[in-house]
């Protein structure tokens, strides 16, 4: 009982870790392509500087995720002196295209939070309608775009698409 209550926890953490590091493989891939501007600013304030693409490809990102800071006098360097900044605009495409199938924010926000759902307890069985008159109420999310997310992520999940026998009739 408790080793399983164990591994469930693992496999959250595992696929958390998991998508953050995918996050930020993104923001780097994007930033080296010039498809994310980046601009960094003194922790006191002042004028934003734009962060060159070349300053992304590096092997020592962890700091940079870690504290969100970088040195301009030294960008491969792990004492980050001034803050990142990214564009919002920028992000917001980058994210609309990782995930085609969230068209809107809410959209965005109902496919984390279903992701979510999928990765409670997998002997839990909630029916589909459940899930999409809980996604209406939190994010007024309607049938088409809960379609939409919930078609994605049974792909990704097949034990959860089905959430328990066939009504008759």
């Amino acid at each position: 009982m408790a080793s399983g209550f164990v591994n469930q926890q693992n496999a959250k953490a595992e696929s958390a870790i998991d998508r953050f590091t995918s996050v930020q493989n993104a923001i780097v891939e994007h930033a080296i392509a010039g498809k994310l501007a980046t601009a960094y600013r003194a922790m006191v304030g002042g004028e934003f500087y734009p962060i060159p693409a070349i300053w992304w490809n590096t092997e020592r990102l962890k700091p940079r995720f870690t504290f969100c800071r970088i040195n301009p006098d030294d960008p491969f360097g792990a004492n980050g002196k001034a803050w990142i900044f990214v564009s919002r605009v920028d992000l917001e495409r980058m994210l609309q295209h990782l995930s085609p199938t969230a068209t809107s924010n809410d959209e965005r926000k109902c496919a984390n939070w279903l992701e979510e759902q999928f990765l409670q307890d997998p002997d839990v069985r909630i029916s589909k309608a459940k899930f999409q008159d809980r996604a209406k109420e939190l994010f007024g999310t309607g049938p088409k775009p809960f379609g939409r997310v919930w078609d994605e992520l049974a792909k990704k999940h097949p034990e959860r698409k089905v959430a328990g026998p066939k009504r008759k009739g």
